[in-house]
């Protein structure tokens, strides 16, 4: 996207009507880099409050695709302007852009400024990332493993942005877990979020879900939002290693429900959704864990001999 910015002069010619066109400037507005075919391209407003001069508002936005298909699409913003405050939700996902086409974000993004001011996109600045060209294949830099003594082997494939997860593995609780994991490296701060659409009852307390784990020793400090078949959806964590682990309750869920697991600093903080807008907090919980850590997608049978399947979609990491 370009503004095209028109500088005013003044001639004595009678038949000069303002504008000569060595003064025409074209400023970018997009960051916009030789060969780039992915452009956010619009807005679409999810919600607005007034609260005094403050006007605040949520937005999905577009993408427009010039180029070839591809799966995941991480967009960051920047502010141009002190006059827009980001709230929250600086990074957007898109998922399963087609080549050619127009996209909307799964996520929102939120702005605060003065309720006279008009929303002006060219105050904002996004640099646009590919992070799974591939809907058939796990993302670049992910990997998967069991953890802990495990009966049947675990494992992931991928399938049209599908993670079908089938694992075994005693639990995931008390001072050590057996289950397999499919994950990749963060540092610092960030999230995971994914929408759980099955998990087949080999146990009532069978688990999936999404992780933040320390390392891959049976005992690791973690925190784990997770779905069960018969039990609804907690919040647990470990906070020492090979100590005991905690929830902090049940909570009605079913499958479809989105999941969303956020570290900032040392706090740990969960959440649900039924459309990945609207977000409710389940819990949160201070664990001192390593800056480096890993964080993904957890599945265990809760029982040793027999197997289940998760499914997960719409799996994106933010860092």
């Amino acid at each position: 996207m370009v503004d095209l910015v028109l500088n005013g002069v003044t001639s004595t010619d009678s038949g000069f009507d303002g504008i000569d066109p060595q003064d025409i400037s074209l400023v970018n507005i997009d960051n916009e880099a030789a060969g780039q075919t992915l452009f956010v391209c619009g807005y679409e407003q999810v919600s607005q409050t007034v609260n005094g001069d403050d006007m605040t508002t949520t937005f999905k936005a577009q993408l427009n695709n010039t180029g070839g298909a591809v799966y995941g699409v991480m967009a960051k913003v920047s502010i141009l302007d002190d006059a827009y405050t980001l709230v929250e939700g600086d990074q957007l996902y898109f998922e399963n852009i087609a080549a050619n086409s127009t996209n909307t974000s799964l996520d929102t993004f939120t702005l605060r400024y003065n309720k006279a001011l008009t929303f002006n996109p060219a105050k904002l600045n996004w640099n646009v990332t590919v992070v799974q060209a591939d809907g058939n294949k796990l993302p670049a830099g992910w990997s998967n493993e069991n953890i802990g003594w495990v009966w049947h082997k675990g494992k992931v494939s991928v399938n049209s942005g599908t993670y079908k997860v089938t694992a075994s593995g005693a639990d995931i609780w008390s001072l050590s877990d057996g289950f397999h994991f499919v994950h990749r490296e963060l540092k610092g701060d960030g999230e995971i979020v994914a929408q759980i659409n099955r998990l087949d009852k080999s146990h009532n307390w069978a688990k999936a879900g999404v992780m933040i784990r320390e390392s891959n020793w049976t005992g690791s400090k973690n925190a784990f939002l997770l779905m069960t078949p018969k039990n609804g959806v907690t919040f647990q964590y470990r906070s020492t290693s090979s100590w005991t682990t905690k929830n902090n309750g049940l909570k009605s869920a079913s499958m479809g429900t989105w999941l969303k697991l956020k570290r900032q600093g040392n706090e740990f903080i969960a959440y649900t959704s039924d459309d990945a807008v609207n977000w409710r907090k389940v819990g949160q919980q201070k664990i001192d864990m390593n800056q480096n850590v890993r964080i993904g997608l957890a599945v265990t049978s809760h029982n040793w001999f027999k197997k289940t399947t998760a499914e997960f979609d719409s799996v994106w990491v933010e860092d």
